[in-house]
């Protein structure tokens, strides 16, 4: 029997050392925090005094810490991992970590003769519950051959995103891809109520449509429309996981637009008693607390929902912007964001056929984009909510018209995104120069 250990056995963490054992590994486990271990300990794991212990009991070793520090000190502590874990055996971090930290570690454990992979994971606790977490992964293939035994009873999608750190590299892009369209889609459902429509229909036609996403499909029919706000991922770590990304777009100088804003937002509400809460609350500050609805309007749900589509459209060129900047390739960044949180249509699909040179399945242009934006049936120019994506897409909309003209397709927001961002598409060879 493999013995797998596991050094962080919080809400994942935890889950995930249930799977393996019900699938016949025996589970070590160890934790800073007696809550977590009371519970491992319930759950049947053994306990180990100390992350040595940990890995001299263990054939592979999981981490799943806070971040890149907390990774940092279990690997190279007088008592951590480099210590304790002995040459040809397998180190799996699932930590949300900073990329430039995994690969500082890497040759030290290289050195040791510990094989190594980032395999960090998105799906959250529901996803945990059901062995169904993606795993976007950095290191050497055949590395994850050896672990596939170990990661398939966790795992729905087990991505190879590239060498060691680019599994935390997708991994922070996808956080803010998801932060993003959340709470784009939490400002036009405000102005949609502000409008006279039900958040129900709202939602409804959206996740039907151009205006779906990961939060149309999840967040807000589990968590936010029934108010119980309990997707079990905090505020503290998304406003993390957001940070690493955006301290990454700095390390590469690659601006973000509407992605910036998403974490600018973030930063201000943990000022305001956000702190220790479930991420899904932020919406509470964009929504308004009550409205008197209308009868519904299909055009005007149309209309949202079209601007929807074109805001995550933005945000998902800025985040294969961000990945080719750090080196990783347009559809890679698409085929692994498209399985896990950070998902939307646009993504999924307006993306991918613009950069092959494709039609769109249906037909706008910048002109009917800007008529809708400015539309005051929509009400961006005159609402006081705190809209703070939909206000700066007003300003990139603008760009794209001043630059390729009202009659350019609308998609053509894609190839700005590039040229803001230093990364220029050409859209008939699928690259970036």
């Amino acid at each position: 029997m493999q013995t797998v250990g596991i050094i962080g056995v919080g809400e994942i963490g935890w889950r995930m050392g249930k799977l393996l054992a019900t699938s016949g590994f025996s589970v070590v486990a160890y934790d800073i925090a007696p809550q977590a271990i009371k519970r491992a300990d319930e759950s049947g794991f053994h306990i180990a005094a100390d992350v040595y212990e940990l890995c001299r009991k263990s054939d592979c070793v999981i981490t799943c810490v806070t971040d890149g520090r907390a990774l940092q000190d279990v690997i190279e502590s007088s008592s951590g991992i480099l210590a304790g874990l002995s040459a040809g055996k397998l180190l799996i971090d699932t930590t949300s970590a900073e990329p430039w930290i995994t690969k500082e570690l890497a040759p030290r454990l290289q050195e040791r003769g510990i094989l190594f992979l980032d395999a960090p994971v998105s799906g959250g606790v529901p996803a945990a519950d059901q062995g169904r977490m993606n795993f976007m992964i950095g290191g050497d293939a055949a590395v994850i051959e050896r672990c596939r035994p170990i990661l398939k009873p966790l795992s729905a999608v087990i991505a190879h995103a590239g060498p060691i750190g680019t599994g935390h590299t997708v991994k922070t892009i996808n956080m803010l891809a998801l932060a993003s369209s959340m709470v784009l889609t939490s400002e036009l459902v405000a102005l949609g109520m502000d409008a006279g429509e039900t958040p129900d229909q709202i939602i409804s036609q959206f996740d039907h449509g151009p205006g779906a996403s990961y939060s149309t499909r999840v967040h807000f029919p589990k968590f936010i429309l029934p108010g119980n706000f309990s997707s079990g991922f905090t505020f503290d770590l998304m406003l993390k996981d957001l940070a690493i990304c955006i301290s990454l777009s700095d390390k590469f100088d690659v601006p973000t637009f509407l992605q910036r804003s998403t974490y600018d937002f973030y930063r201000g509400l943990s000022n305001t008693g956000m702190r220790g809460k479930d991420n899904t609350y932020v919406v509470q500050s964009i929504l308004p607390k009550s409205i008197s609805y209308q009868k519904s309007d299909r055009n005007r749900l149309v209309m949202f929902e079209s601007l929807a589509g074109f805001c995550n459209t933005i945000i998902g060129a800025e985040s294969i912007c961000l990945g080719f900047a750090a080196g990783i390739r347009p559809e890679k960044i698409i085929e692994i964001l498209r399985a896990g949180s950070g998902d939307s249509f646009a993504l999924s699909n307006v993306l991918p056929t613009y950069l092959e040179g494709k039609p769109a399945a249906q037909t706008s242009t910048l002109s009917d984009m800007w008529k809708l934006i400015t539309s005051s049936e929509v009400g961006i120019a005159t609402s006081r909510r705190p809209i703070p994506l939909l206000r700066h897409a007003v300003t990139l909309a603008a760009q794209a018209l001043d630059r390729y003209g009202p009659d350019a397709d609308s998609r053509s927001v894609i190839s700005l995104i590039g040229e803001l961002t230093g990364q220029k598409f050409n859209t008939q060879t699928d690259e970036l120069r």
